[in-house]
């Protein structure tokens, strides 16, 4: 939906395996948090910035690698889908440098790209300990399913991610928005990913294992600004 092909269909294989882009996202917004901590120390966050850690490097800077190499790559490419880069490609006015669109990618890839899955996680993750429930998606109770997993593990519960609109009222693309309105940024394609994917996953297959033994989703779970998930395994059988 972004880039016009698969996800990291152009990023090279890392020698570090976990260092995929998914990955990278992660560890991103764990670092992003470290940041916000840095910077109650007088001077360490202008000090990180300068010496820049190894870490720092295979997440923050990566992360606006990929970006800015998916940006680049898109426009060369002939497609006619309408993806997110179609729209601003073919937005009005001056247009908009690589850096800047990049930019917008590196916040799109950072919100779309993992929130989704980490809710599919965690909501097939208590689907398998709660067969009633299980049972009752696949009878018109999926939106049940979708909201009671969102309340249960909300892929980003971070309270400085508010989308709420400063006193004084602003504009968002044409429209008047009054001070005060919270902003839920693509909402309606988020819940349309969610029920989708787990439609059809559960329709066209049967869960008959997970590691239950070696995992506890409550306990294993890190939340930062985005959730470090356990490893959660799996075995999918066809419905025949």
């Amino acid at each position: 939906m972004s880039f016009g092909d698969s996800f990291e269909e152009r990023v090279e294989e890392q020698a570090e395996h976990r260092y995929h882009w998914a990955d990278v996202i992660v560890n991103t917004t764990y670092m992003n948090d470290v940041m916000r901590a840095v910077c109650v120390i007088p001077g360490l966050f202008t000090f990180l910035e300068w010496y820049k850690t190894e870490h720092m490097k295979k997440t923050l800077y990566r992360h606006a690698e990929y970006a800015t190499e998916h940006t680049e790559a898109r426009p060369k490419i002939n497609t006619k889908r309408k993806d997110f880069m179609c729209h601003i490609l073919a937005s009005k006015g001056p247009p908009a440098t690589n850096k800047e669109v990049a930019s917008h990618f590196n916040v799109i890839m950072m919100a779309g790209a993992v929130t989704i899955a980490t809710f599919l996680a965690g909501v097939t993750y208590y689907l398998s300990h709660n067969k009633s429930a299980l049972e009752l998606m696949g009878c018109e109770y999926l939106t049940a399913v979708v909201e009671e997993g969102l309340r249960m593990y909300p892929p980003a519960g971070a309270r400085h991610l508010s989308r709420i609109v400063s006193p004084g009222d602003c504009e968002i693309d044409g429209e008047w928005i009054p001070g005060g309105t919270r902003v839920l940024v693509h909402q309606c394609l988020a819940y349309l990913e969610m029920r989708m994917v787990l439609a059809k996953l559960f329709w066209h297959y049967d869960l008959v294992w997970f590691n239950s033994d070696e995992i506890d989703w409550d306990r294993d779970s890190k939340g930062y600004t985005l959730w470090e998930k356990p490893a959660l395994r799996a075995t999918l059988r066809r419905v025949e």
